[in-house]
């Protein structure tokens, strides 16, 4: 899935140029996006590879990523969150494998997080995989929380883990659980309290299943969006689809409905790098605590601590100050707090609008 906006990114990560195609992101001469498919193509190979996007983010996509075939782009006519984007492509597949004997298995997965040990990720894919293969369930990859953060959804899980399968290529497979429920984004004294539980997980938003498994859920369950893409080949009739079907997550369209899902707890160092705070996380620090990032661009910082700084056109000085974010990219400056930075998606919406206020 790489038709966001990143717009919590905002000012470099912009519509047309979103945070999954920036280059430098997170490191450099690096590409969201690229490490996405990096991270599989020992797994999945090229053809096998698709991606969800829209009109605006088509070429910049196709520049990242030239292994792959111009036909596996699936265009969107507009965003409408990940349950429209993911039936759109699995009407694709379903036609494109129409006619192979052997049993497909989907893998859903964001094109702009941070894996630092894609090795162990991979891992914890093939588990998913023979889990989803096994018992012809969904299985969800559950990050393993490590503080109690406000701004991701979380999984609920069973005490007790389900029997491991032996799998290739897996020397010791870690614990599956059945899933109990979905929780939307918490205050602070229930993310804490999930937190000591220990049965609480964040959701990524990545998911493993069947191709006919997951078709028969959308049938089921978002009958009229299914219904209403079985026109994804012809461009005209989609866009009018696309315009009357509701926009939904996926986790509420179909995950949600589900009695059998399963879930891997994963700790691979995940990052989905929705603000500027997590850009600072992950970014190398200084003697005082502030990250820099930039494309050749000088930056100095005086009597300042725990700023992030990020340019791409020009040079930046930072005096006297603590916690903040400084941005420059492409003309447009953002300067904010960082324990704000979640805020920053208001900033670009208003700017869009023409609001200042």
């Amino acid at each position: 899935m790489a038709g966001g906006a990143g717009s919590r990114l905002w000012p470099a990560s912009t519509r047309e140029h979103p945070k999954q195609v920036l280059h430098g992101l997170p490191r450099p001469g690096q590409t969201l996006v690229g490490e996405t498919v990096a991270r599989i193509q020992s797994d999945i190979s090229p053809r096998d590879t698709f991606l969800v996007t829209t009109h605006a983010q088509l070429d910049a996509l196709r520049a990242c990523l030239p292994q792959i075939p111009a036909t596996n782009f699936i265009v969107e006519p507009e965003g409408k969150n990940t349950a429209p984007c993911v039936a759109l492509m699995l009407r694709h597949l379903r036609h494109l494998y129409a006619n192979d004997s052997s049993p497909t298995t989907v893998m859903i997965l964001p094109a702009d997080h941070h894996i630092a040990n894609p090795n162990r990720f991979r891992e914890q894919l093939r588990i998913a995989c023979g889990h989803a293969e096994s018992a012809r369930c969904i299985v969800t990859l559950g990050i393993t929380p490590t503080r109690p953060d406000t701004g991701y959804g979380y999984i609920e899980r069973e005490s007790t883990a389900l029997t491991a399968l032996a799998l290739p290529d897996v020397a010791a497979p870690g614990p599956v659980y059945r899933a109990t429920r979905f929780v939307e984004k918490p205050n602070a004294e229930c993310a804490r309290a999930y937190l000591a539980t220990g049965a609480y997980l964040w959701n990524a938003g990545i998911f493993i299943a069947p191709l006919a498994r997951l078709c028969d859920e959308f049938s089921a369950h978002c009958q009229s969006m299914w219904t209403a893409l079985a026109c994804f080949q012809n461009p005209e009739q989609l866009a009018r689809a696309y315009a009357i079907i509701e926009s939904q997550p996926i986790d509420v369209a179909i995950m949600e409905k589900q009695t059998d899902l399963r879930v891997v707890p994963t700790d691979v160092g995940w990052n989905d790098l929705g603000s500027w705070k997590t850009i600072a996380e992950i970014l190398e620090h200084d003697a005082s605590g502030n990250a820099i990032a930039t494309q050749g661009q000088r930056v100095a910082l005086v009597d300042s601590r725990e700023c992030l700084v990020w340019s791409d056109a020009g040079p930046i000085g930072v005096l006297g100050m603590t916690g903040i974010a400084v941005i420059q990219s492409e003309g447009r400056t953002l300067v904010c707090p960082l324990d704000r930075a979640q805020e920053v998606k208001a900033i670009a919406s208003a700017l869009a609008t023409g609001k200042n206020d």
